[in-house]
């Protein structure tokens, strides 16, 4: 579980381009997080989250012993910087 005091995005400004703070949650493969989120143990208190805090929940499927967030958040910003300019047009 991350807390995100390592590592986060920046945004415009310097800022976080997710506001808040960020969980993440590492399970052995997509059908384990599907089992947990649909558990009646975490049905039971989901309640509890989605009254008390804003957000999304995401369940993405892993990858590999490579793989660099760091990197790939860059590409997605730059993406989106170019495409911001290229609207300010």
């Amino acid at each position: 579980m991350g807390n995100g005091t390592d590592w986060a995005p920046a945004g415009r400004g310097g800022g976080s381009i997710w506001p808040g703070s960020m969980v993440l949650i590492e399970f052995p493969d997509l059908a384990a997080a599907r089992a947990w989120y649909e558990s009646p143990a975490y049905q039971e208190i989901l309640q509890l989250r989605t009254d008390h805090i804003e957000g999304d929940l995401l369940l993405i499927e892993g990858v590999g012993p490579g793989y660099d967030p760091r990197e790939r958040a860059a590409k997605i910003q730059a993406e989106a910087e170019r495409q911001e300019v290229g609207t300010e047009a």
